[in-house]
């Protein structure tokens, strides 16, 4: 099977899915998605749109949604494509 190369923004958009996947669900800091989305003043069919297509996250959704999580330097960096 061959080897899937990612390209830049799949990998930045990958990293924000995995991000939003580590705080939410059962055990973590949003139970449900609906959740965060109430956390980020959103409502959840506009976040449940973001999320199946990333591209439609803005830099202040993002920036929100790290305030709210309490994302680290590291997660940002990830997420907005910054090498270290």
């Amino acid at each position: 099977m061959p080897k899937v190369i990612l390209g830049e923004e799949n990998r930045r958009h990958a990293a924000l899915l995995a991000y939003i996947d580590d705080h939410v669900g059962r055990g973590r800091q949003f139970r449900y998605d609906a959740d965060l989305a109430a956390a980020l003043k959103m409502e959840y069919h506009t976040f449940y749109g973001k999320r199946r297509m990333p591209h439609r996250f803005t830099f202040d959704d993002l920036c929100a949604l790290l305030r709210v999580t309490n994302g680290s330097g590291d997660d940002a960096r990830k997420i907005f494509g910054l090498k270290k």
